[in-house]
């Protein structure tokens, strides 16, 4: 397929997403859950045990909340902004994934 027909496919990002089950699975292990939700859509609601850094806020904030955090599943509304999240909590060394699908499926298929 080559390099731009991967990209175009979105092969180069299947690392970094997982399903809505598989995030389950890895919050079962221990993994820390991360809404990169805004601030009104975690009041309509979030994950109990998520903790909450709008996407915005991921690269100037020193992320002490993820605390010792070996992997981070982190989800947005749709999955789009948790993949960037995903990228940049790579980037600052994190074990990160994104839920494919956002909250809804994660709400869904989760609790």
């Amino acid at each position: 397929m080559g390099i731009f027909g991967s990209f175009m496919s979105g092969d180069l990002d299947s690392d970094l997403e997982v399903s809505a089950e598989e995030a389950r699975t890895l919050v079962d292990k221990g993994a820390t859950v991360l809404d990169v939700r805004e601030a009104h859509e975690w009041e309509k609601g979030h994950d109990s045990q998520a903790v909450h850094i709008p996407l915005g806020q991921i690269a100037d904030n020193d992320l002490a909340a993820l605390g010792e955090a070996k992997k981070v599943v982190v989800y947005c509304a749709h999955g789009v902004r948790s993949l960037k999240a995903a990228r940049a909590l790579k980037e600052r060394g994190f074990d990160a994934v994104s839920v494919r699908g956002g909250f809804e499926t994660w709400k869904e298929q989760c609790n």
